[in-house]
């Protein structure tokens, strides 16, 4: 592997650290839901303990040792994240008790999304352009005033998605129409 492409490299340590706040302000809100989601289907519970694991493992890393393989692995998973998030929100995912059936939008779950995409939004000019931070954004920065107030805004929206983590929930009593990803059968006139 190139040496250019799996060390540190050059970015403003401000957009680590909005990505590293965001990743762990997802992580508080997908394990805020960890429980909840054990008792639905053991499954999704596995899903939101390795996700959280993941998420708050990349935010530490991004850091302490920030490198472009784990900003582009924090911007994978951060996609990926909203990907799952929006197929179980439009057509419900394929597996599970509650195979095709969408899921109902949440606060907490809409700013998790948005934290997520506020992840890679923050690291994608930085891979791009390969330009991530040489020290972490931990130490003495020119910006350290823009780096406080936005991680204080990631704070305030994730205090706020958890407020509604407690309303979280999945509906098991469903209609009895056939979810939307199944063909309905056709009506006769």
């Amino acid at each position: 592997m190139d040496a250019a492409l799996a060390g540190p490299t050059r970015a403003p340590t401000i957009a680590i650290a909005v990505a590293a706040a965001c990743l762990l302000g997802a992580e508080g809100i997908h394990t805020a839901v960890i429980a909840e989601h054990f008792t639905e289907w053991w499954a999704e519970g596995v899903f939101f303990l390795a996700l959280s694991m993941l998420e708050g493992g990349l935010a530490a890393v991004l850091l302490l040792a920030p490198a472009r393989p784990i900003a582009q692995a924090a911007v994978m998973a951060s996609i990926a994240t909203i990907a799952v998030w929006a197929w179980s929100r439009t057509t419900g995912l394929p597996i599970g008790p509650e195979a095709g059936y969408p899921e109902p939008v949440g606060r907490a779950d809409v700013v998790a999304t948005l934290l997520e995409a506020l992840t890679a939004v923050a690291l994608a000019p930085a891979i791009l352009l390969n330009r991530l931070a040489t020290r972490p954004p931990l130490g003495v920065s020119r910006t350290r005033g823009s780096t406080a107030a936005a991680v204080t805004a990631i704070a305030l929206a994730t205090a706020f998605g958890l407020a509604g983590a407690d309303d979280h929930t999945h509906h098991t009593d469903h209609p009895p129409a056939a979810p939307i990803n199944v063909a309905a059968s056709p009506s006769r006139h």
